[in-house]
């Protein structure tokens, strides 16, 4: 069996700067000033912080870190998504109205933070997010949307039906506004 020695290439600046901070922090810790500190325990400094840059760099090549890495990642995103589902269920004080309805989705946006809800939630998450059943999201659905709230639509339409069908007029502005086709 043999075995393949990768070369590791260190990055001096950042040698340097982790030395620099360790000797700052020693300066600190002692109250003397880098000329008072002995020459070895400057080199020892720079040989520690090539040590750590060493093994971050080698622990970065390391497929099973990166593997790592990546799911725990995943696993953050899903609690994420998780937190923000219990989040938006709805409380005790709305009504059944709004819980078919949804919750509004600037409201859901907010609490979540833009990272959240721009990057990491995509259009059936967004939907889950503010309450709404993400089964609904197919192309009659969102044709209906566009109908009364996209370019071109009636607004005399969209009074319409917000007049003589209120749940399902809030319905369809949630979701157009979390689906980002308003």
């Amino acid at each position: 069996m043999s075995t393949i020695a990768t070369e590791i290439k260190i990055d001096e600046t950042a040698v340097r700067a982790a030395a620099e901070k360790t000797i700052a922090e020693t300066c600190a810790r002692h109250g003397v000033t880098r000329e008072e500190l002995k020459p070895e325990a400057i080199e020892g400094a720079y040989n520690h912080a090539r040590e750590v840059v060493t093994a971050e760099e080698e622990r970065k090549q390391n497929p099973y870190y990166q593997e790592n890495v990546r799911l725990r990642e995943e696993l953050r995103a899903a609690r994420m998504e998780s937190q923000a589902l219990r989040d938006a269920r709805p409380g005790s004080g709305q009504t059944a109205t709004t819980a078919t309805s949804g919750t509004d989705p600037d409201i859901v946006a907010q609490r979540l933070g833009p990272a959240v809800w721009n990057h990491q939630l995509d259009s059936n998450g967004r939907l889950a997010a503010c309450g709404i059943n993400p089964s609904i999201n197919t192309a009659a659905f969102r044709a209906e949307i566009k109908e009364y709230f996209g370019p071109g639509s009636s607004s005399m339409k969209a009074a319409e039906l917000a007049r003589t069908n209120h749940p399902r007029y809030k319905l369809l502005k949630n979701a157009g506004k979390a689906l980002r086709l308003i």
